[in-house]
Formats: C-alpha cells, structure tokens, sequence
C-alpha cells in the first residue's frame, strides 16, 4: 500500500489512510538514516506500508520528494533565486486551533477582577470593531503598547447536579487587538485584527507564548476517565454539538497526566430505558402506559462516536480537537484512553 504526499495533507490524515489507530503512527515509522530530516515527511514524498522480518508493520519513505534538500556540500552562487517556502506536513491543521495556541482561553474570576476592561466606546457606540476606539480602565502606571481584547463567556463547570458543580474557570473568546494611543486612566486604544464584536466589560490581557511546532500523536500514559464539558463555539446549553475540527472542553487535565498531543476517544452515555418486557410483563401490560414507567430501568451501553486529539492543558482541564466523529458530539458525553 502506498502513498504520495499532497500540500495541504496532515500527518494524522496520513496515519489514518495507513492504520487502524491514527496515533499508534510513531511506533510503525521507519527512520531511514540516509534520507535528510527522516523524522519529517514532506509533499512529494512516497510512503508505504510494509511488513518487517518480525511480522509488524512498517511505514516508510519509499521514493523522497525532490523537495527534501539534497545531501553533500552546496556551493552557493551570487545569483538571485525564487522559491516558493515548503515545508513538513503538520500533525493537524494547525489553523483550526492556532488562536487557542497563542492566547489565553481559560480565566479564573480573580483574573477576570484584576484585568483591564474595556469602560466606554468612543462616540457612545455599544460595540466595537477595527479601527473603533475604545477607552480602558486599570492599564497601570507601565501599559504595554498591544493587548489582547477577550469577552468572557459561560464558566466551566465540573459535572454535578442541577448545573451547580464546581467552576474550574470562564470561557474567553479572542476579540480583537487593543492598540494604546494614549496613556491614563482611561487610556485610549484603538482596535485593530478584530475577529469579532468588542463591547464594554471585555478583559485586556498580554501573552507571549509560543505557538508549538508541532505535536506527536500517542495514547495517555495513564487511565483517563472524564467527560467533555464544554463545546466552545456554542450557547452553552445541552443542545451544542460539535464534529470533526471543532474545539471541546474535557475536565481533565495535567492533574489526570494529559499533555499536548494525547489522543482521547469519545463515547456516547447509552440512555436509561425502562423494559416492561421481562419478568412479570403481564402485569406490566396491564396497567398501560403506567406500567411502563414501573418495570425496571435498564442502562444502555456506551458506544464509541469520535476520536479528540489534546493540544493545550491546564490543571483540571484540556482543549482538543475533534480529529474524527462518526456522530455528533455533546456536552456530558466520556472521554477515556483510546
């Protein structure tokens, strides 16, 4: 079985053409010494599957892409060239996640007291867009020249009964980029990179953290038991629902041992039914409709729905991508080892 790698493929796209478990990958790769970055695969590249003298399975490049760099010495000549920039595939589309990489998602509620806020927008408008400007409060005596804008939104609560489990944190939305023109407080800053409304009470934050790589699929190295707790993107209620490349809350996180690139799978709860079909059916029947709420309650099975690939952590918490769903996704549904 063979493959040649397009622009615009993924490597768990790739894995999942060649394998059962998408993320089983790095144990079958086979590492050719003799090609240039052997743990890179790049467009052009032929891979194939195979099978070692032990009988297991083995993928590896059978013909490199010419747009792996040669090896040997380069004499470099004082000639103008023109390239276009190519480079490794990525694990998954780095796009559909990119903005939870770079900036922070997940806010306690002293964070949420102690952070700048958007006060008032200039000529009394409700909402704000690139290129509006917006007046801030609690800058501090030393502002920084570029903030993040983000709306707080619905918290993130643990499981419990009646919607009153314990909240881990609230769910912040990217707004925009806050630009300082002038100092004070109020300081004035105008909003630039808008992704979407500003309104007054949204939170002012800096970041500088990197954005990885790229991440290498495996199973967690230990039981994982938890459930998705949030579908982000969402009103918040029981009725959201997410599919392949959108984002979900899991209530688990570095505490339970996830880290980036951990794969989890998701099961559907089998509902409660009650089966007035057994022992004493006929009394059942005979009351009607009430004996049907009488009989005995049964538990359905769970049954496996998609498949989520962890890409940023916290303490009790992790965000992943739904990498493959064969039904749609719900808050309440059980995440565990693949």
């Amino acid at each position: 079985m063979t493959y040649t790698v397009k622009p615009g493929d993924t490597l768990w796209g790739i894995a999942a053409k060649f394998l059962r478990n998408p993320w089983a990958w790095p144990e079958v790769w086979y590492i050719n010494p003799k090609i240039h970055n052997p743990h890179w695969i790049y467009p052009g590249d032929v891979l194939a599957l195979a099978y070692g003298r032990n009988g297991k399975p083995m993928i590896r490049v059978v013909r490199p892409s010419p747009l792996r760099r040669q090896e040997g010495t380069v004499m470099l000549q004082p000639h103008l060239r023109s390239t276009p920039i190519t480079a490794a595939i990525p694990t998954i589309p780095y796009s559909a996640i990119a903005p939870f990489l770079t900036r922070p998602v997940v806010f306690t509620a002293g964070q949420i007291r102690r952070s700048p806020h958007v006060i008032a927008i200039r000529d009394q408008h409700q909402v704000a867009g690139s290129g509006f400007v917006v007046y801030v409060s609690n800058l501090g005596h030393h502002p920084h020249n570029r903030y993040s804008v983000i709306h707080v939104e619905q918290p993130l609560r643990a499981p419990g009964y009646w919607g009153f489990g314990h909240v881990y944190g609230y769910l912040g939305a990217f707004t925009g980029t806050a630009v300082v023109t002038a100092a004070g407080d109020p300081a004035t800053a105008v909003i630039t990179n808008s992704a979407r409304e500003t309104f007054p009470g949204d939170r002012l934050i800096t970041n500088d953290a990197p954005l990885p790589l790229t991440m290498e699929p495996r199973a967690p190295s230990r039981p994982v038991h938890g459930q998705i707790i949030c579908v982000v993107g969402g009103t918040g209620g029981q009725e959201d629902m997410a599919g392949t490349y959108d984002i979900v809350v899991v209530d688990r996180g570095t505490r339970a041992g996830l880290v980036p690139g951990d794969v989890l799978a998701v099961d559907h709860r089998g509902r409660v039914v009650h089966d007035p079909y057994g022992a004493f059916a006929w009394f059942f029947h005979a009351l009607g409709s009430s004996g049907t709420l009488l009989s005995p309650r049964v538990k359905l099975p769970n049954y496996r729905i998609a498949t989520l690939l962890v890409f940023k952590t916290y303490r009790h918490l992790s965000f992943a991508l739904v990498v493959a769903a064969s039904h749609p996704i719900n808050d309440g549904d059980v995440v565990g080892n693949p």
